[in-house]
């Protein structure tokens, strides 16, 4: 992926996912997986991250760590995963994204800006489709989805009282 403005991204690998959960370990937030939050947790994530992203060759999953260009500080995590490359599947060339940022960096930007180059990454590898899911409860994650373009999906998901459906489609 590439660097933005303020931000540079860091495949997740066993150099890195330590900062996993450094990022998380003290996030009182209820919107940040809790795998992320214990060391043990965080350290089978990334195993569960290597099996499923060496599984096969028809789905795929990439986690990227985000940081700042001026310091190296660690800012977060972004997930693109469900990445269907089966001609055969209804969900092929559709992925979905995730992701998470460290409480001292919230409602400064940056991850919009970080999603917004993992949107142009993904519709840059021939993915046509882009999902999301959040938390009903979870404002600042729908008013950041949103003001990317995406748009509720209620065709899918009718009468679900805990989450909220995204899409973004290539245009």
């Amino acid at each position: 992926m590439n660097s933005t403005e303020n931000l540079i991204f860091e495949p997740l690998s066993q150099d890195n996912w330590q900062e996993l959960y450094h990022l998380f370990e003290e996030d009182q937030t209820s919107f940040v997986p809790q795998e992320y939050k214990n060391r043990d947790t965080v350290k089978n994530y990334y195993h569960s991250y290597l099996y499923f992203k060496n599984a096969t060759l028809k789905a795929t999953v990439h986690d990227w760590l985000f940081k700042l260009k001026s310091t190296g500080e660690y800012v977060g995590l972004l997930n693109l995963y469900d990445i269907i490359f089966d001609q055969d599947s209804p969900y092929y060339k559709m992925c979905s994204i995730g992701y998470a940022t460290a409480e001292k960096f919230r409602g400064k930007g940056l991850t919009k800006e970080a999603v917004q180059a993992l949107i142009d990454y993904a519709f840059t590898t021939h993915l046509e489709c882009i999902t999301a899911t959040t938390a009903n409860e979870n404002t600042s994650s729908r008013r950041l989805l949103q003001s990317l373009g995406f748009s509720i999906n209620t065709k899918d998901h009718k009468d679900d009282l805990e989450n909220k459906y995204f899409e973004l489609r290539k245009s």
